[in-house]
């Protein structure tokens, strides 16, 4: 499951970013094929994020009673992702105005999961 949701992240940060420049496609169809495949990795997301973030704190549970750096970066990742979901569905639903605030959000809260999610990674447990 946890290869899962960080491939899934791994692509849905990549394409969101190939999608915020569109000038790297020269083909419109290719960038439509994008969007389409975005938007369900968004809907894979949005099942097994919470899923697997509600596992994974239950199994740790006797760990985040001491704040440290991981117990940090891992609430920096849940508070990311279901920020990440609830901009997603606004951005889906209204549409990707560069200028609206749930796009904006989106892209921030997209970089900083990446970042938590790293540092998540490299820090010593």
């Amino acid at each position: 499951m946890r290869i899962l949701l960080v491939s899934c992240s791994c692509f849905l940060g990549i394409s969101g970013i190939l999608l915020r420049s569109p000038e790297i496609f020269p083909w419109k169809a290719v960038v439509s094929g994008l969007e389409i495949t975005h938007n369900w990795g968004g809907m894979l997301f949005l099942v097994i994020f919470p899923m697997y973030s509600l596992d994974h704190l239950r199994i740790h549970q006797k760990r985040l009673k001491a704040i440290s750096l991981v117990s940090v970066s891992g609430f920096a990742q849940l508070f990311s992702g279901l920020g990440l979901i609830i901009s997603g569905i606004a951005v889906f639903l209204y549409g990707t105005d560069p200028q609206s605030f749930s796009t904006q959000s989106h892209y921030l809260l997209t970089y900083l999961l990446v970042v938590s999610m790293m540092m998540h990674y490299i820090i010593k447990k």
